[in-house]
């Protein structure tokens, strides 16, 4: 370019600037084009070629302009002209980078976007990305570089061995960390200050800087980006990146890891060493789970503060105290001077947050209506009591996880989407097992299916499982017993007085007693209608038990009254005297450790107390409700059979902390105001005998002997008549237990005949109001 023509192009540049930019005169410009490095020859043809073909491009934002272009916009911006508009990069558009590099659509970009455009692998790492420098060996990236030896210097402050930051006059080095950084004004605060980021409108520290957020691909939100997007993939923000899926060096799985600093080896989230501090908190030295305005926090303190929220000492709003006033009271992160709230963004409720913004109760809402939907994305009337129950839950957290990964969650969301009405009659051709008991529990709770008797109806699906691999004689020999003797005598004892879970056992024994004999039968090759005396007298031998003898007399004696086999008979086994008891020093021990020992858990101590004292089953202690509880101006009174009997002081507070306390069972379904104290696992019912004997006998109770020890006090104090209405004990087992005792009765008369004078009374003899001495 001669003389002449770079002195008419320098004029037409000009003129274009003061044209475009009002209030520019031709000296300012002048000095625009010096400062940019845009007054010589080669800038100025570039400036003159692009602005003749674009003359608004100072101020229209594009990025395919020339790097003269660039220069001369970031120089007129830094020195007040805000109408001229940044070069953002082509890719990312950021405004803040150098913009060295053009993409295939000739694009400015700025370095980082051009290095995921074209990564490159580093020989050492392995890792495709940008090329730090290159040595003898290969290419490296800038984390290898960093970590090459060759490149560590001796810090001058701390004498740690790191990358050189600054160098010093005399020589020396300075760390990253070491080395001040530039202070800057802030132009949101006013606060001189490191400045956190350089943006348009000037340097912002880390207070006032926010992140500018885009909109996320995966989860639809505007938020900073994580990752951006790339011709296969949109941005990812912070929420929803996961970082690239390697096999972690620790535990060996393939999971998203990060290159550990120190080892230089992929690491997964779960196994990546945190630094170990103080907590600020509970004072133990553990992992830093967060850095708060209070100072750092272990994980359980992280969990417990957030799950925990409470009332700010500073402006009185609920929310997770994550900070401390001068005073060293709790506040709020805002009152704290951090932007920390942990705010549900979809209820506004202050507290754990579960994922992605919202807490554990809102995601719960919003799954469950998910999973239940049908397909046409409506939900079935029947089961919006499901829905009701699930949303009501006190620990969503839990229920989450039920949904996750439960089977009884499977079959639940199997039957929502299918478009038939859900029946009892459909669920009893599910393969039986805990997880179908459990969802039908649920159901029936929940009001999408009627009441029924459940441990009575179990027993037609599993007579089908059993005798589906039974010969065809043994089918028509024990289905007809099963639906006209064993049902109907259950079903009349169920009508009278209900069927629990082990009378639900008994009654399979029953039956699998009758398979075991006809199975018997066939390996001596003896068909049923020719059993005789001396073969039944052999099986009695060698396999009949006292139980299987007292079953097998039912299926022979129904077999005999319809003329199926001959007239035999099976032996009478006399009853069993009562064997099992404690010793007094024993029977006090228990019960004094069943009251006072507070390591046992408080469900434990109320039902071995109450076996203990009354000797009432264990059945009838599980199923007490709270309207069995009565509270009355003399006391305690509990219902365990016919009549209210009341409770000694002692016993009554543990009882009524029972009532308050969250034994943690069946939390789906379940009500504010919980009718069974002993609830099980399955929504709407008590928990069954077999948990709670277990455990009874790991603390040292036994209930057997434990009761029948209560029963012989009893028995010996009162008479047959009193037993059996105080307890609901059947007379003839009342009867029993007092002739066991062989008692005279007749102190008993005179002291009712003395309780008339009011020297005593029924309550007071049954259940003292004190627990006596040896007892604790």
């Amino acid at each position: 370019m001669s003389r002449r023509s770079r002195s008419a192009a320098l004029d037409r540049v000009v003129t274009v600037m003061v044209r475009q930019l009002p209030g520019l005169d031709k000296d300012a410009a002048l000095e625009a084009l010096v400062a940019s490095r845009c007054h010589g020859w080669r800038g100025l043809k570039e400036l003159d070629e692009h602005l003749a073909e674009h003359p608004g491009a100072l101020k229209d934002g594009s990025s395919r302009v020339p790097k003269a272009v660039f220069r001369l916009t970031r120089t007129l911006h830094a020195g007040g002209r805000r109408d001229v508009v940044l070069t953002p990069c082509g890719s990312c558009g950021t405004t803040t980078r150098v913009l060295p590099h053009l993409d295939q659509s000739r694009a400015r970009i700025c370095e980082p976007c051009y290095t995921r455009a074209n990564p490159r692998e580093c020989i050492r790492c392995g890792n495709w990305g940008r090329i730090m420098a290159r040595r003898p060996d290969g290419e490296i990236c800038h984390n290898c570089y960093n970590a090459d030896t060759a490149n560590l210097k001796a810090c001058a402050t701390c004498g740690h061995r790191r990358p050189a930051a600054r160098r010093l006059p005399d020589g020396k080095v300075l760390c990253q960390r070491c080395a001040p950084m530039p202070l800057h004004t802030c132009s949101v605060c006013g606060t001189t200050a490191p400045a956190w980021a350089i943006t348009q409108d000037g340097a912002m520290c880390r207070k006032c800087y926010r992140t500018p957020g885009r909109l996320c691909g995966k989860c639809e939100r505007v938020l900073p980006v994580a990752r951006r997007a790339t011709a296969n993939s949109p941005d990812i923000c912070i929420n929803c990146y996961r970082g690239p899926t390697r096999v972690c060096s620790v535990c060996a799985r393939r999971r998203p890891c990060n290159l550990d600093r120190t080892t230089r080896q992929p690491t997964c989230a779960g196994c990546h060493a945190r630094p170990r501090r103080g907590c600020a908190r509970c004072g133990r030295t553990r992992e830093v789970q967060a850095l708060w305005p209070l100072g750092p926090v272990c994980n359980t303190c992280y969990q417990w503060v957030r799950k925990n929220p409470g009332s700010c000492s500073t402006c009185g709003t609920y929310r997770a105290l994550v900070g401390v006033t001068e005073e060293g009271a709790a506040a709020c992160g805002p009152c704290s001077g951090e932007d920390i709230e942990y705010t549900c963004r979809t209820c506004g409720r202050a507290g754990y947050l579960y994922v992605q913004g919202s807490c554990d109760r809102c995601v719960l809402r919003v799954r469950v209506r998910d999973l239940l939907a049908r397909p046409d994305g409506t939900l079935s009337e029947q089961l919006r009591g499901v829905v009701a129950a699930l949303d009501g839950v006190p620990h969503p957290d839990r229920t989450l996880r039920w949904l996750r990964g439960s089977r009884a969650a499977e079959l639940l969301i199997s039957i929502a989407q299918n478009e038939g009405e859900v029946t009892h009659h459909l669920l009893d051709g599910m393969t039986p097992g805990p997880a179908l008991n459990f969802l039908r529990g649920l159901l029936v709770h929940a009001g999408a299916l009627p009441e029924r008797d459940e441990y009575l109806e179990r027993i037609g699906p599993w007579l089908n499982g059993v005798l589906e691999d039974c010969p065809v004689h043994h089918v028509r020999l024990v289905r007809p017993f099963v639906q006209w003797h064993v049902l109907l005598r259950a079903r009349r004892n169920s009508n009278r007085h209900g069927f629990t879970d082990a009378a639900g056992a008994a009654t399979r024994y029953r039956i699998r007693v009758a398979l075991r004999f006809l199975q018997w039968l066939d390996e001596r090759s003896v068909p049923f209608e020719e059993l005789s005396q001396a073969v039944l007298d052999e099986w009695l031998h060698s396999n009949g038990s006292r139980r299987s003898v007292n079953e097998v007399r039912h299926f022979l004696g129904w077999a005999a009254s319809r003329r199926l086999v001959g007239q035999i008979t099976v032996p009478t086994v006399p009853q069993r005297q009562p064997e099992n008891f404690l010793h007094e020093a024993d029977y006090a021990d228990q019960l004094r450790r069943c009251v006072s020992d507070s390591e046992i858990p408080i469900d434990v101590r109320v039902l071995g107390s109450l076996v203990l004292l009354f000797g009432v089953p264990i059945k009838n202690v599980l199923s007490l409700s709270t309207e069995d509880v009565m509270r009355k101006v003399d006391g305690t009174y509990v219902k365990l059979g016919g009549k209210p009997l009341l409770l000694p002081p002692r016993l009554a507070i543990l009882l009524h902390g029972l009532a308050g306390s969250d034994l943690r069972r069946a939390s789906i379904g379940r009500a504010e105001s919980e009718r069974y104290l002993f609830p099980g696992m399955v929504p709407g019912r008590p928990a069954t005998a077999t948990s709670y004997v277990r455990r009874l006998n790991s603390y040292g109770v036994r209930i057997r002997p434990a009761r029948n020890s209560a029963r012989l006090a009893l028995a010996t104090d009162l008479p047959a008549s009193v037993i059996a209405d105080l307890f609901g004990m059947h007379i003839g087992t009342a009867v029993r237990w007092v002739q066991y005792a062989k008692r005279d009765w007749l102190d008993y008369v005179a002291e009712r005949a003395g309780a008339r004078d009011g020297k005593a009374s029924a309550h007071e003899i049954v259940a003292p109001n004190e627990l006596p001495p040896q007892a604790g």
